[in-house]
């Protein structure tokens, strides 16, 4: 097997499109997130924590045990088949491996999760379908196959899918399956080496310009539950939290949720402004002050911060200060005082504190 490294989504589809020459429909892609996992089906993997080898019997048994419980359970009459791919569908470990038509679909796998570590695309094409004899199940043999016929000889069988909901689509799935749950090396053509550090820019592209993101792949619904599961992070944005203080009557709750906001992204003025109005609401000046300094490390320009700031050290009785800030305020606030109240105070407070600050230093003199 050949093995280059990918760092770029561009790169990778002109190392995928010198594959074409055979059939397109012929050639399937997987990827994995971690370049040192071999491929193996889910049911391999399960069995894997209970014994250090597992065997092609180890398998069926197990199958066989899964499609029975499963038959139990369900009314509707389906072959073993059909059964296997339901319960793969919600979930469930079998022996069937997924692989997509789509190179930019396998890509997305390739990097999603362990990024710490390279990922892994596998390719099969049309040359491997006669030099390794891979079986095309079709879907009239799929309606009425066994499991057990399965382990009566050693290819790896390509599976349509029989049914096509939105996720199947979404994917360009093809199922693979082997009698030991295993894709050895030999029905590989080519192997691509994904970049650890280029995976979340990757990912970023994918979704951005190609529509190729988690919520679009698995986009019906057990695929948006699986999405929401305890395993998967939350995907609450520092905005939404954001918008929900912006709601909330309690002044304490509302803090809350601005620093959860800001502990997400940290380089947002808005959040701080928005926390340190709030904590001028509730006296609690020394923190009020920090933010809105925050605020103006951030943007320097950012007027209203400077007119709190002058505020809060009036009220302090610091009027050097407060009228310093005033100055500030009269070079970037220009927007604040189409606001009459706000002019009127500021007026306020800049005359009282260049009188009381001119006072107060000739009487130091």
């Amino acid at each position: 097997m050949k093995e280059s490294k990918i760092s770029t989504i561009e790169y990778y589809i002109d190392k995928v499109s010198k594959l074409q020459h055979s059939p397109v429909s012929k050639t399937l892609y997987r990827g994995q997130a971690n370049h040192e996992w071999s491929i193996h089906c889910s049911a391999y993997r399960r069995l894997s924590k209970v014994f250090q080898k597992i065997s092609a019997i180890d398998l069926k048994i197990y199958l066989l045990e899964l499609l029975n419980d499963a038959h139990r359970r369900i009314i509707e009459t389906e072959s073993d088949i059909e059964l296997l791919i339901k319960i793969q569908h919600f979930g469930g470990a079998t022996n069937l491996i997924d692989f997509s038509k789509n190179p930019l679909v396998a890509l997305f796998f390739a990097c999603n999760g362990e990024f710490n570590n390279d990922g892994k695309i596998f390719i099969i094409t049309a040359n491997r379908y006669v030099n390794e004899n891979i079986h095309e199940m079709q879907l009239d043999v799929l309606k009425n196959a066994k499991i057990s016929d399965l382990f009566k000889n050693n290819n790896l069988v390509k599976i349509p899918p029989p049914f096509h909901n939105n996720r199947v689509i979404k994917q360009e799935s093809v199922l693979m399956m082997t009698k030991d749950g295993t894709i050895d090396d030999s029905y590989i053509e080519t192997t691509l080496i994904i970049d650890k550090n280029a995976k979340k820019e990757i990912l970023k592209k994918l979704a951005s310009v190609y529509c190729i993101s988690e919520e679009n792949l698995f986009n019906d619904f057990h695929g948006w539950v699986l999405q929401n599961s305890y395993n998967n992070s939350i995907n609450i944005t520092p905005h939404v939290l954001f918008e929900y203080a912006e709601k909330l009557k309690c002044p304490y709750n509302a803090l809350e949720l601005y620093s959860k906001a800001i502990e997400i992204d940290d380089k947002n003025e808005t959040y701080y402004f928005a926390r340190g109005n709030t904590f001028e609401y509730i006296n609690n000046f020394d923190l009020a002050i920090k933010d809105f300094e925050k605020v103006i490390e951030l943007k320097t320009d950012y007027g209203e911060a400077y007119f709190r700031l002058a505020r809060i050290y009036f009220i302090r009785g610091n009027y050097e200060n407060a009228h310093n800030y005033c100055e500030k305020c009269l070079l970037y606030g220009e927007r604040l005082f189409l606001n009459a109240a706000i002019e009127i105070e500021f007026k306020d407070i800049f005359e009282k504190s260049y009188h009381w600050s001119n006072k107060k230093n000739k009487k130091v003199t």
